[in-house]
């Protein structure tokens, strides 16, 4: 029986009243808008409906088939749009026309929500006047979680031999989604969150899942947005944003140095956001230079490898030191062209050692033999480090391979004393060597001052000083890194010898002119003077010396001949004091100026084909001093002082001693020994007399020994007279 009217209407009020209290709240959740027909709809079809349901993008379209029979009632198909999971349809807009005849009916009724099965569009019905009808029309979602568009036959069968009597299409969809749930959101991964110090630019993993994806990831530090990274997301699907980990760069530069905050952050397609957050830890001050570095292995050149450094490290105050880094390049000359920086470059090598509050490296493997220059600088556990504060550590050079084609050469007429071994090494040098004689019959090796040179080594057989007679060589080279090769072979592996004297004799004669002696008688009357070498000299006078330069029996016409001085003293060393020149007869002349004891010594240095000869004078200068007594005539017990002074200069700073002496019984006798005053040269003596019986003449002389600070020979004073009366 139907329903009074009102009574249908107070239903009609109280079913919407209960549809609102059930329908989703909204103003928390996020919305989206899905836009499109195909891909977004999804067909259906009944089993024996006689439909067909087929999508012609950008429209979807459903009809009766328009075949020979009829389709039952009840049977049909369309499109459905079903909301992602967790959401539902906030509102929609939706445009199409539709036709229902014949038995054919065509409708729109929502999916879920408050009013499921109700229709949002229908025909034929009272909104579809004439049995067709387009629609275009913006709808109320009713937190539907679907929307289908359906055609079926209605009661009775519904022909399908009439042609096309029943059919929808839709040509435009536009559903707005809502989306009440964030994302879920968690740090995962990246570099940032691996422990330890950070710094620079660093990655960090957010894995974020959602019903309907994700659509912007973010990272921030302290708060401070760091990083974004947009999604790809298409709004022609249902879920249009993807989902899952991605992996986002951050630069820890600019912060403070110590803990922070990182928060990974993401938003779904509908806009709601969610968050979660770590602690990290930043430092971007890279470690100052290392200090005191010092090369333990010692610098130069070695015959291992390895080298050993060690360092003190700068004060930290965040992240520790944990590795230095070298950097090992070929030594490179004061002046390298671009080509041989280009070369070296190419042949650098870098490293890294690492270990708490790393010290030292005990293991450093130079890369190859020959020299480098090492730049060391520190890293911190950030992995902050500065090649700009790097040590340079210099002269590291290594060469395992002792010098090689060593042997001796054969004279240079130009200059035959001198001995050749040739030898090589390409890779530090030969930085030394020896080159030695034996005299044959003996047993005692003797070493010759030895140079190295850019072909080996050189030597000169003193063939002035050395015995005559057959001796035979051997040589010894040793290279930068202390490798040595030895021979005793020449290039043609015989046996090195050399007799000496291998150059000419010289003969040099020098001395004060003595007596003159001629020989002969009228023409052939030759006259010459004799050459004192031990001259006696004057205190404070000088003295001309002379002497003759030959060279087998000729003259040595304007050869240079060296004067060297040694004074008396004990240890006291040859100087060169002058040159002279020889005369077209080979003579020459030097005047001594006064001075003390000393000898002089004329030095001919020879040449490559000559040798040198000494000619030494001994000029014997007496010490003299002067003595006179304050009194001349005295009396048994009387005092008399005996005063003097030294003459000549050169008295040691502890002055000289002078020995008085009295003439007694045939001889001299000291008595006393005052000592003379280092800057005045003077000297006193207070002397009595005593035990004189009668007169008695005395005879007083002072004497000056021969002393190793005071370079004369033994010298005395005149002798004085005192007379004594005694008692």
């Amino acid at each position: 029986m139907p329903l009074p009217s009102f009574r249908r209407l107070l239903l009609a009020i109280l079913a919407l009243g209960c549809t609102s209290a059930v329908v989703p709240h909204a103003a928390n959740a996020g919305t989206y808008t899905v836009s499109g027909v195909c891909g977004v709809w999804e067909p259906y079809v009944t089993p024996s409906s006689g439909i067909t349901v087929y999508p012609e993008c950008p429209w979807v379209r459903a009809r009766n088939i328009g075949a020979d029979g009829s389709t039952p009632a009840g049977q049909g198909g369309g499109w459905v749009f079903r909301a992602p999971a967790g959401t539902w349809i906030d509102s929609f807009t939706l445009q199409g026309a539709m036709l229902g005849t014949r038995g054919w009916q065509v409708a729109g009724y929502y999916e879920g929500g408050s009013v499921p099965g109700r229709d949002f569009e229908g025909c034929p019905g009272a909104s579809c006047p004439g049995q067709y009808r387009y629609f275009n029309g913006n709808y109320p979602g009713y937190g539907a979680s679907g929307l289908v568009m359906r055609l079926r036959c209605g009661a009775g069968g519904c022909p399908n031999d009439e042609g096309v009597t029943g059919y929808f299409y839709i040509n435009q969809s536009s559903i707005r989604i809502a989306d009440p749930s964030p994302p879920s959101v968690g740090l995962v991964g990246g570099s940032l969150l691996s422990g330890g110090w950070k710094s620079g630019v660093q990655t960090l993993v957010v894995d974020a899942q959602d019903n309907t994806g994700i659509s912007e990831y973010r990272a921030s530090l302290d708060g401070a947005t760091s990083r974004r990274l947009p999604m790809s997301c298409n709004y022609g699907v249902k879920v249009p944003c993807p989902a899952g980990p991605q992996t986002l760069e951050i630069s820890t530069a600019g912060l403070a140095d110590g803990a922070h905050t990182v928060t990974g952050e993401a938003s779904d397609a509908s806009g709601n956001p969610a968050a979660a957050s770590a602690t990290i830890y930043a430092d971007n001050t890279p470690p100052t230079q290392p200090l005191d570095v010092k090369l333990e292995s010692g610098a130069g050149w070695h015959s291992d490898a390895t080298v050993k450094l060690s360092w003190a490290n700068p004060a930290q105050n965040a992240a520790p030191i944990v590795a230095a880094v070298f950097r090992m390049c070929p030594t490179l000359p004061a002046s390298p062209t671009p080509t041989q920086r280009t070369a070296a470059e190419k042949r650098c090598v870098q490293g890294t050692r690492s270990g708490a509050n790393l010290k030292k490296i005990d293991d450093l493997k130079l890369p190859e033999p020959g020299a480098w220059d090492l730049k060391l600088w520190l890293m911190d556990a950030a992995g902050n480090n500065q090649p700009a504060s790097a040590v340079s550590v210099n002269s590291l050079a290594y060469d395992d391979t002792a010098p090689s084609d060593v042997a001796f050469l054969g004279p240079d007429p130009a200059d035959p004393a001198r001995v050749h071994v040739s030898a090589a090494d390409s890779v530090s040098g030969v930085a030394m060597g020896a080159i030695e004689v034996r005299r044959d019959g003996t047993d005692a090796w003797q070493a010759l001052p030895t140079e190295a040179t850019a072909s080996g080594l050189t030597a000169v057989l003193d063939d002035e000083n050395l015995p005559k007679g057959l001796y035979f060589l051997r040589a010894r080279a040793v290279n930068a890194a202390g490798l040595e090769t030895s021979t005793d072979r020449d290039g043609a592996g015989n046996t090195a010898m050399t007799r000496l004297p291998i150059r000419l004799a010289s003969r040099l004669t020098a001395g004060r002119r003595g007596k003159r002696v001629c020989r002969g008688h009228g023409r052939k009357r030759h006259c010459r003077y004799r050459l004192a070498t031990k001259p006696k000299v004057g205190i404070g006078k000088p003295t001309r010396l002379y002497g003759r330069l030959t060279v087998a029996g000729k003259s040595m016409a304007g050869a240079q001949v060296q004067v060297w001085r040694r004074l008396e003293l004990d240890g006291a060393q040859w100087a060169q004091i002058g040159t002279v020149t020889t005369s077209r007869t080979g003579r020459f002349s030097y005047r001594a100026q006064r001075g003390p004891a000393r000898a002089i010594r004329f030095r001919y240095p020879g040449t490559p084909t000559i040798r040198g000869r000494n000619g030494d004078v001994a000029l014997r200068v007496k010490a003299s001093t002067s003595l006179r007594p304050n009194r001349r005539n005295v009396i048994n017990g009387e005092y008399v002082v005996f005063r003097g002074r030294l003459r000549g200069g050169w008295i040691p700073a502890a002055g000289a001693l002078v020995e008085l002496q009295v003439y007694s019984r045939g001889s001299w006798r000291t008595f006393a020994q005052p000592r003379a005053n280092a800057k005045t040269g003077r000297w006193a003596y207070r002397y009595r007399f005593e035990t004189v019986r009668g007169r008695a003449n005395f005879r007083f002389r002072a004497r000056i020994r021969r002393q190793p600070a005071y370079p004369f020979t033994t010298g005395t004073s005149r002798p004085v007279r005192v007379r004594v009366r005694g008692l």
